[in-house]
């Protein structure tokens, strides 16, 4: 687990696992706005709701936006998901 941990530009496993730890929250509210996740509600692809359609990605303020984008925890999980798809062939 130490080469991945390099990888995604740990110094250690035990700061990637702490770091894991930290990010869960913010990591399944990015999950949960999946189609498949968000069910009838604000998603990225879709107008919801499905049958009577009253708003559009394009429209809607997704706060999780500005979280990835406005803070630190934020900005660190889009950062190792971008070395991620980088470096992908060292690790898969």
């Amino acid at each position: 687990m130490d080469w991945i941990s390099q990888v995604l530009g740990f110094g250690r496993t035990d700061d990637l696992e702490k770091w894991v730890i930290n990010i869960q929250p913010l990591a399944y509210d990015l999950q949960n706005i999946a189609p498949s996740e968000a069910g009838n509600g604000p998603n990225p692809e879709y107008p919801w709701p499905h049958e009577w359609p009253v708003e559009a990605p394009a429209d809607h303020q997704f706060l999780l936006w500005k979280h990835l984008a406005n803070t630190g925890r934020g900005r660190k999980l889009m950062g190792i998901i971008e070395r991620a798809i980088q470096r992908f062939e060292e690790y898969a």
